[in-house]
């Protein structure tokens, strides 16, 4: 860790930020809820063979719209996937309306 990481607290920092979003994601998909997996063809898997889906809940919302949505996670180009257009203009617009973790940062 440099020196200016350990001034700023940013291990810390970013470890909160990451509880605060798994908090969120827990209160819209408890343990234990049922959910369907749909994998766009041709988009599988990431960089580091990660398994990429849209996880639909019961319910028959995206769980992956709602948290970009709802501010906590981000809508990056790195992977493309059909719905990314739709996707980076949740999250500037969450952005804008500081949401989610967008309370206590400006950009991520």
């Amino acid at each position: 860790m440099v020196e200016d990481e350990k001034k700023l607290h940013t291990p810390e920092f970013l470890l909160g930020l990451g509880q605060h979003a798994h908090k969120f994601v827990l209160s819209i998909a408890p343990v234990g809820t049922s959910v369907t997996l749909q994998i766009e063809i041709g988009n599988e898997l990431d960089h580091y063979k990660r398994h990429l889906a849209y996880v639909i809940l019961p319910d028959g919302s995206c769980l992956n719209e709602t948290i970009v949505a709802n501010g906590y996670a981000r809508a990056t180009g790195d992977y493309y996937c059909a719905e990314l257009p739709k996707y980076q203009a949740l999250q500037l617009r969450a952005m804008q309306k500081k949401q989610g973790l967008f309370k206590y940062i400006s950009r991520i």
